[in-house]
């Protein structure tokens, strides 16, 4: 793998470009560019908590755990160059506890008491096999972990892969007792390690009180972001209730507390959560709004339909408010998305919002789909057919070939969209799009490429050979 840039930094810029979609429509794609030499590993160190032991990866990948002599601080690196190799040479006093070998780890975390050391990610082979390994004091691995094994096969394979590197990881802690590791990958995920065992869990409550205590509050957010989308959260409503009884959390925090306690909320506490919305920040209240229908069904519609047409991310909180109201929001919905005379933000997001309903309402489609035929405005019927791909829905396929066949709007997010998810239905209207951009030296691979999946064939750029076998073989 060549590398100009640490990995981690890789990672760094990648969690704030956000991963780009294919078919969301709304993301914006990034890349980060990797050139240069290959650049030599330079070792890693850490200390211990309490100062009185530390670990330190040469470049070669050899480790030595020292006990620090009596007396002594805790030790801490030189400042050094970008490029030097970390080599530390015990000093005198110190006690070289064991020596051993652990591959090339981009980080180590060193335990009190001599416990050990963690080691994370393979450097030049991020995420490609194990991320996570112990090691005990007598420098014996105790126990190692890939992505698979932390988070299953299919989420494993989901992670985006750059060039030799996952990218997946958010951040991971070691607890105040360093019995376990918390470990948020992207989006929202999160698993916890027992220290001693290696077992992999479900983080719960004393996840998020560790968090708390640290007023971490990014992390504390992610743990509560992976539980309000779970359905079967390892945090209890009374746990929840109790967490919010502490006091002292910021305000995005008490709302997921409250998203957890969902529908076992008393009265109380509804007008709780709704009185935090009337005062909260943009961040805060798009949290609130798209967890609003799981406290308060009732009052959520109006609320919802109130904030219809806010800037983002405002309006990301309303489209998923609305998702999780389901068809009790739909007619209200419809009603703004036909509307050829409505604020066009409003008639946006509302015809977002069909789009995230339509991964499981008919009627939903039914609308977008009416918006798509008859609407005046070409930006409307476009944010209406990127509704349609966002809901993935199978209803939404013919028409959406349809639109391609013709190419006069959204052309090249629909041949995006069918060579993503290409099916014999989709052939006659790739085969369109071929002729319009046969002498386009970047789309038309892109095309052909949707073409040979959606029908095993390979017949070249001549759109005559694909419309003469699609005649052949109508079936």
């Amino acid at each position: 793998m060549t590398k100009a840039i640490a990995p981690s930094l890789l990672r760094r810029a990648w969690r704030v470009l956000r991963l780009p979609s294919l078919l969301g429509g709304a993301a914006l794609a990034a890349s980060v560019s990797v050139a240069g030499p290959p650049a030599p590993y330079r070792g890693t160190f850490s200390s211990s908590r309490d100062g009185a032991w530390y670990v330190a990866v040469s470049g070669g990948g050899t480790f030595q755990l020292v006990k620090r002599g009596v007396g002594l601080g805790p030790r801490t690196l030189p400042a050094m160059g970008p490029a030097e190799s970390i080599d530390v040479l015990p000093e005198p006093g110190d006690e070289v506890v064991c020596l051993g070998a652990c591959g090339r780890p981009e980080r180590v975390l060193c335990m009190n008491g001599g416990a050990g050391f963690i080691a994370f990610e393979e450097w030049g082979a991020e995420s490609q096999g194990r991320v996570f390994s112990r090691y005990d004091r007598l420098g014996r691995e105790q126990w190692t972990h890939s992505l698979a094994t932390l988070f299953g096969q299919t989420v494993a394979k989901s992670f985006a892969r750059g060039v030799g590197i996952t990218l997946w990881s958010r951040d991971w802690w070691l607890s105040k007792d360093e019995q376990w590791i918390a470990v948020l990958a992207l989006p929202n995920r999160a698993v916890y390690i027992e220290m001693d065992s290696g077992r992999v869990g479900v983080p719960g409550l004393v996840q998020l009180r560790d968090a708390l205590e640290r007023r971490d509050w990014p992390n504390a957010d992610v743990l509560l972001q992976h539980h309000n989308a779970s359905t079967g959260a390892a945090i209890s409503p009374d746990e929840a209730r109790q967490a919010i009884a502490g006091g002292g959390l910021p305000t995005g925090i008490v709302l997921r507390l409250y998203g957890l306690v969902g529908p076992a909320a008393t009265g109380a506490e509804r007008e709780s959560f709704v009185a935090l919305l009337d005062h909260a920040s943009a961040e805060d209240l798009a949290i609130g709004l798209g967890l609003l229908p799981a406290l308060s069904r009732d009052k959520a519609l109006p609320i919802l339909l109130r904030n219809l047409g806010k800037p983002s991310p405002v309006a990301e909180g309303v489209v998923e408010g609305f998702s999780r109201l389901g068809e009790d929001g739909l007619e209200s919905l419809a009603r703004v998305a036909i509307d050829p005379v409505g604020d066009p933000e409003v008639r946006s997001h509302s015809i977002e919002a069909l789009g995230a309903l339509g991964r499981r309402s008919e009627a939903a489609i039914a609308v977008l789909k009416r918006v798509v035929v008859e609407d005046p405005d070409a930006r409307t019927k476009s944010r209406a057919i990127r509704a349609l791909v966002a809901s993935k829905s199978a209803l939404a396929r013919p028409l959406l070939a349809e639109t391609l066949a013709h190419g006069r709007i959204d052309e090249l997010h629909l041949i995006e969209y069918f060579v993503a998810d290409p099916r014999r239905d989709a052939a006659s209207a790739l085969i369109a799009a071929l002729r319009r951009h046969a002498s386009d030296d970047l789309w038309r691979p892109v095309i052909l490429e949707g073409l040979a999946k959606a029908t095993g064939q390979n017949l070249g750029a001549r759109p005559e050979a694909w419309e003469d076998w699609l005649r052949s073989h109508p079936d």
